[in-house]
């Protein structure tokens, strides 16, 4: 289970004493910003990374345009900006980005798990990808999606959110996809994401982020013609920082690793991290690798982000359905096919019964309610859900 890291990141923030003296005063209880990126695990305010944030004067971004809470869906992976206050936190924006959106070029699912390809982007498919308007067996090649997820060192992007769009027509439908440049061809104006060429010699390309180089990571958006290995017509191409957090600010962070060298050095986002000195707040056996899911949280200094808490976030293990047989919610516990089962601050909830319920969390959860959940086994054998989905009655 994850501990409650907010004692120590509280005794941390209150050693910075200028600090905290001057953004004290006229701020309202002020203790430090807070930027990250994570998911969105509910609402009633907005849930991410195990941090409530008020949402009454936040700013939403829903690719690239402004929108309300209600356009963000559990499951989306977002980037947030806030404020932590003496008594709670507050966002002032938050920002959401599809990671690819356009066709599917290749499908195999097993049983709802497994992989595809979208615009040359190899999509992975598990217990944990959230469904929105479809499901894995209403998939089919050509159908238009719209994909979230964590991206990892191999390329691959684990999908934790995932909607299916109108019929998708080749040369029209605007399309687009987020990733790293390579083969950067200036004279020709063209370079890869992956599998795919962009051709973006007539795009508008911005630069605000950095140049466009190979390396650099992009969201290039245009059409795509329907001959097989056809490239990304891009109408515009944008270089997009994915570093956070200002130096001496609070971050937290929900990706994989990347570049690991040890604890003291390995990369979330493509960000420097040190977690040498962190807690650990979970109690998984798996150990932070390349390709582990991990959610750190602690503040920016020269570059780096300086964990002061790190959580392990294994693959599924195991899911389940039934209905509930009883419920602590003050444990952040319950009971299915007489197993006791927990969720952590970051749990993802869904509601897909009658009451479709979207501030549905533990609280909320009552005994005989249908479910499905889905996690994996802690060292001490105990289950843990990483996604809690209250489900419609079996007829």
């Amino acid at each position: 289970m994850n501990g409650d890291s907010r004692p120590k990141l509280r005794r941390r923030l209150l050693e910075l004493a200028v600090f905290l003296t001057c953004a004290s005063c006229g701020n309202g209880g002020i203790l430090a910003g807070i930027e990250g990126t994570g998911i969105v695990s509910g609402f009633g305010s907005v849930f991410v990374n195990g941090i409530e944030f008020d949402t009454a004067e936040t700013e939403f971004v829903f690719n690239g345009m402004p929108a309300t809470e209600d356009s963000l869906r559990a499951g989306d992976i977002v980037r947030f900006v806030g404020e932590l206050h003496d008594d709670g936190a507050r966002a002032t924006l938050i920002e959401f980005d599809r990671f690819v959106d356009g066709p599917i070029g290749e499908l195999v699912l097993d049983d709802g798990v497994g992989t595809l390809t979208a615009l040359g982007q190899a999509v992975r498919i598990d217990e944990n990808t959230r469904f929105i308007n479809t499901g894995p067996a209403q998939l089919a090649v050509g159908d238009l999606i719209a994909v979230s997820g964590l991206l990892d060192g191999d390329g691959v992007l684990r999908a934790t959110s995932l909607q299916e769009g109108p019929t998708y027509m080749p040369g029209i439908t605007l399309i687009d996809i987020e990733g790293f440049v390579r083969d950067l061809d200036v004279a020709a104006g063209r370079f890869e994401i992956g599998e795919l060429v962009v051709d973006f010699s007539d795009a508008v390309v911005t630069e605000t982020a950095g140049p466009l180089e190979s390396g650099a990571f992009v969201q290039a958006a245009g059409v795509q013609g329907a001959e097989a290995g056809a490239p990304l017509i891009a109408a515009a191409v944008e270089v997009r920082t994915r570093s956070i957090g200002q130096p001496g600010e609070e971050v937290s962070i929900d990706a994989v690793i990347t570049n690991f060298a040890g604890l003291d050095d390995f990369r979330l986002n493509g960000q420097p991290v040190d977690a040498a000195t962190a807690e650990r707040t979970d109690n998984a056996t798996l150990a932070p690798a390349d390709g582990v899911r991990v959610q750190v949280r602690g503040f920016v200094r020269d570059g780096t982000v300086i964990a002061d808490t790190l959580s392990v976030y294994p693959p599924p293990s195991f899911q389940q359905r039934g209905e509930v047989q009883a419920v602590a919610a003050d444990a952040n516990s319950f009971t299915l096919d007489d197993e006791v089962l927990g969720v952590t601050e970051s749990t993802v909830y869904l509601d897909s019964s009658a009451a479709a319920d979207r501030r549905f969390r533990i609280d909320a959860l009552q005994p005989g309610d249908s479910i499905e959940a889905a996690g994996f086994a802690d060292a001490d054998g105990a289950k843990v859900v990483t996604r809690l989905q209250r489900t419609a009655v079996a007829p």
